[in-house]
């Protein structure tokens, strides 16, 4: 804390230190220590040891998203499954996301999953259909079959709960018109 700054405290900085390492925004961390972005940034700029701790702060908040981001992807996440006619549940069933698994595949080897647009066009025989921006040409021709073959299962995935959504929102309005 100074004369200039007393919103500097041991306190505002514990709480945006601790808001940073647990994967909220810098914006968020300064709301909760009662501060603005910008004043934020200025003590970041006048301090440089707030600001080392700040950056070590934003890596333990990232490594954390990033373990997140890991588990839906590769472990998954248990839903429930539930029986529509009387709303009790019936199982669970074991959810994961392929975009996710895709852009870590991605932040993981970015030479063997690097973007379309640093070299190869979307027509291209080695990228991804539908345009998603993906070179696949780093990978043999079996893993292309067999990363096209995912994505095409995932897109099946994804319309059939399309499908159900529209069916189950169909049904909520042919209900209440009755």
């Amino acid at each position: 804390m100074t004369e200039d700054h007393p919103e500097r405290t041991p306190a505002a900085a514990t709480t945006i230190l601790a808001a940073l390492a647990a994967g909220h925004t810098p914006t968020k961390a300064a709301t909760a220590a009662g501060l603005t972005l910008a004043e934020l940034r200025r003590w970041q700029a006048d301090d440089v040891r707030f600001a080392d701790r700040m950056a070590d702060a934003l890596d333990a908040g990232t490594d954390l998203l990033e373990d997140e981001v890991f588990r839906r992807a590769v472990i998954g996440v248990e839903t429930p499954i539930v029986n529509r006619k009387t709303g009790e549940i019936e199982g669970y069933a074991t959810k994961y996301s392929d975009m996710l698994l895709v852009r870590l595949l991605g932040a993981r080897n970015p030479t063997r999953w690097r973007e379309a647009s640093r070299g190869a066009s979307p027509g291209d025989v080695a990228t991804a259909p539908a345009g998603m921006g993906l070179d696949l040409s780093g990978l043999t021709l079996e893993e292309q079959r067999t990363f096209r073959d995912l994505l095409a299962r995932a897109e099946q995935r994804a319309a059939e709960r399309a499908q159900t959504i529209r069916q189950s929102r169909a049904t909520r309005s042919d209900l209440s018109l009755h």
